[in-house]
């Protein structure tokens, strides 16, 4: 029929039964009677597929249309779920898998691909549909906006993977190690040796976070034992799903009608229309996800790195939970109202988030010139400083992990003192060299935030670093720099 949709097939669904497309949700059983007649089984679709999720900078009003392209959106879109139930939904399991959707790992991800075995195949039996009214004092709440037609059958696996660099001069070779890689996510698709070599230059040198998401298969088939952060077995894992696929015979998707294309409808009570609230709610499942990245920086940076302390810690913690509430609530009421999306919850998270930036404790670093014992003179930073050692400039950093957006950055020396190093991004400091200093300086121009950028220049065949504290620009794909609080 006309307008038909479709929304995750979801266990407890009914034909015949009313359902909310905008928060997708069940409603009363038994809202139409469906009776079926004939039909055969259609040719099965498979999909066998990996897609980069790309993230972008959000610049303002002008971008309003490009929110659903932001990776969290791009992943709900990709499961096939609406705004509102992400909103709605969010930290209940059984709907929306927060883990799968987990912005904070996302964002400091270097690439995110989904890995998508999807299988299909289109009901083809004729239906005849009779309305079942019974007199309510919220019918639009009784019977929801559409009834479940029938079914899709079929199921679907998800994998989201998250390639977390360890060491920011790997960059782009794990980009293009990653083309390469992802390519075996297909049908018929051997691991050849080049895409094992990608593989392993990966595994080797980055962090590779793997989540599952399955959709309409049963308990049996979603074991997925060592699929977890190794990309060779989560091919096996999705091979397996794909050959398994043309047999399965559950529900992949609930087919949503309409209740104004039932004969005997007789206009008993007016649907709610969604579609413009729909489209507007995407700004705030994005505000949404932004506030719960930045509920869950508050809640990992220790109490005593706040200016306050605990209680402005607590403070800041009670203000970003109300916020996420009031998204809710305003979810709520656009589904009882779907004009009321027209006037959106004030909400800036930007904003919010420097707050919290502002309120936590920062460090003063000194950049200094010292004279090594090959005569040669090399810059490095360090909390103090280094007797017969001059100062060159000083910012405010951070001493510790956990503040969103921020990049760890270590200076060392040779066991013999004549040679320096710098490194962005790694955990730990190179063999043959032993820590000088460590900081976190922020890996983007956050605004009010910083007004600086340290620009790092190792000259290698020397084994001297040469540093520059220049205005916050915008940085290139080829600077070795990081962001700062000028003093």
């Amino acid at each position: 029929m006309i307008g038909q949709i479709r929304v995750p097939y979801a266990d407890g669904m009914t034909e015949g039964q009313g359902f909310n497309s905008y928060l997708q949700q069940t409603c009363v059983y038994d809202a139409v009677t469906v009776d079926t007649t004939g039909g055969s089984d259609t040719p099965v679709d498979i999909t066998y597929e990996s897609t980069e999720i790309k993230d972008y900078k959000f610049r303002g009003p002008e971008d309003e249309k490009k929110l659903t392209s932001l990776p969290c959106s791009a992943l709900l879109k990709t499961l096939d779920i609406s705004a509102g139930a992400g909103v709605s939904g969010w930290g209940t399991e059984t709907k929306i898998d927060s883990k799968f959707l987990n912005r904070t790992e996302i964002k400091k991800s270097l690439i995110t691909y989904v890995v998508k075995v999807d299988t299909q195949r289109q009901p083809s039996r004729r239906s005849k549909y009779t309305f079942n009214w019974k007199e309510s004092s919220d019918p639009q709440g009784k019977y929801g906006d559409r009834f479940i037609s029938d079914f899709v059958k079929g199921g679907a696996l998800f994998a989201r993977v998250s390639i977390i660099i360890n060491e920011n001069s790997t960059s782009q070779e794990l980009k293009v190690a990653a083309k390469t890689a992802f390519k075996v996510y297909g049908a018929n698709v051997e691991i050849t040796s080049e895409i094992n070599k990608a593989i392993q230059k990966i595994q080797r040198t980055s962090e590779v976070k793997i989540y599952l998401h399955y959709v309409g298969t049963p308990t049996e088939m979603q074991l997925s034992d060592g699929a977890e952060d190794d990309m060779v077995r989560l091919k096996q894992v999705a091979d397996a799903f794909y050959k398994r696929a043309p047999k399965q015979g559950y529900r992949r998707f609930a087919l949503l009608e309409k209740y104004t294309n039932i004969p005997n409808f007789n206009g008993e009570f007016q649907p709610l229309d969604y579609a413009e609230a729909e489209d507007r709610s995407w700004a705030i499942f994005n505000a949404f996800t932004k506030c719960l990245v930045i509920q869950n920086m508050i809640r990992a940076i220790d109490s005593s790195h706040y200016t306050s302390g605990r209680t402005g810690r607590d403070k800041l913690d009670t203000k970003v939970s109300k916020q996420l509430q009031a998204y809710r609530s305003w979810v709520n009421e656009v589904s009882k109202n779907p004009q009321k999306a027209e006037s959106p919850p004030e909400n800036d998270p930007e904003a919010l988030q420097t707050e919290v930036l502002l309120a936590v404790k920062k460090k003063k670093f000194i950049a200094q010139s010292i004279v090594m014992a090959n005569n040669l003179k090399t810059h490095f930073i360090d909390d103090y400083q280094h007797p017969r050692a001059k100062q060159l400039f000083s910012f405010e950093a951070y001493d510790f992990d956990q503040v969103m957006a921020t990049t760890k950055v270590i200076f060392g020396k040779s066991s013999n003192g004549n040679r320096y190093i710098c490194l962005m991004g790694r955990k730990s400091i190179t063999p043959g060299y032993e820590q000088v200093s460590q900081l976190w300086g922020f890996e983007e121009n956050m605004k009010d935030i910083v007004d600086g950028k340290v620009i790092v220049d190792p000259i290698a065949e020397m084994g001297v670093i040469k540093l520059d504290l220049q205005d916050a620009t915008p940085r290139h794909d080829d600077d070795f720099s990081f962001y700062v609080k000028k003093v």
